[in-house]
């Protein structure tokens, strides 16, 4: 079934609308097999077309979606073991991308019982390979979104991680997601961890002005941490008032960035003033505004 299921995604993607529109027609018919699921996976697992291993891991997300609970256990593990063995192999983006999609779904139901999605992760954040490296800061983004305060338990030794990453000055992508992977954790910090995130804070105002320099799309991706924090948590950005205000200042007067950028760091700015106007008068950094 795999091979016949491999030749009819293969012909989705011809720019031909009668093929598209027979290849969907089997596609729908194969849909109602049970055994879809599997011969998702050997697509996954096996092809040699990337984009045919996409387009795979998409079916099977949105098969998984609807039909999870459905599936029996020997189905879900080979799932599972797939995803992670397939990501294990230095895919494409696009293809970690959706093949992450999948993994974040099954996540929704069972993240505390499969510990070797985390411990998968962690070893990929660690590895002294970029590309590994990569892998896990975006799973950890993407993950982190999808089981919200179900990482909890996990925020000390996170946060270790995010120390350590943070440090990696010469690798812009591994500081964006980074960044990108912290600010999913906002919403759940509370008073029990905001001493330990607030740590993290001035290494990713640092990481941001390495940013602006080498990506201004993703630095301003990056600095969304800190409009998250000013929305949920706003006290923990208190203590690095001085250092966002220098920030946001040089982003706004520097002339040579794009105006969206200058825009971004600009509005930011606005609300920090009128959202904590009395600690910045206290700290007399009003003058420095208005200068």
């Amino acid at each position: 079934m795999a091979a016949q299921l491999e030749q009819i995604i293969s012909q989705l993607l011809v720019p031909d609308s009668n093929a598209i529109a027979a290849a969907t027609a089997q596609l729908k018919e194969f849909s109602k097999e049970p055994a879809i699921v599997p011969a998702l996976c050997q697509v996954l697992s096996t092809s040699e077309n990337n984009t045919i291993r996409q387009y795979a891991a998409t079916i099977l997300r949105q098969k998984i979606e609807r039909n999870w609970t459905r599936l029996d256990n020997d189905v879900k593990n080979g799932i599972k073991t797939i995803c992670l063995q397939v990501l294990q192999s230095q895919v494409t983006k696009e293809v970690r991308n959706s093949v992450t999609a999948v993994v974040c779904v099954i996540t929704k139901h069972e993240f505390s019982s499969w510990p070797e999605l985390l411990n998968f992760i962690t070893a990929a954040c660690y590895s002294d390979s970029l590309p590994a490296k990569e892998l896990g800061l975006y799973m950890l983004g993407e993950v982190s979104e999808a089981v919200g305060i179900e990482m909890e338990p996990h925020f000390t030794s996170l946060f270790e991680l995010y120390a350590k990453s943070l440090s990696h000055h010469g690798n812009p992508e591994v500081l964006h997601l980074t960044c990108v992977a912290m600010s999913q954790l906002v919403p759940y910090l509370g008073s029990n961890h905001a001493q330990q995130f607030g740590i993290l804070l001035p290494h990713a105002i640092n990481a941001i002005k390495i940013l602006l320099g080498a990506d201004e799309e993703k630095a301003c991706t990056s600095f969304e941490l800190f409009d998250a924090l000013l929305e949920c948590e706003v006290a923990i950005i208190v203590p690095h008032l001085t250092s966002l205000l220098s920030l946001c200042l040089e982003v706004t007067k520097n002339t040579s960035l794009d105006d969206g950028t200058r825009v971004k760091f600009m509005t930011f700015l606005s609300w920090l003033v009128s959202t904590k106007k009395k600690a910045l008068q206290k700290l007399q950094l009003v003058t420095t505004i208005l200068d």
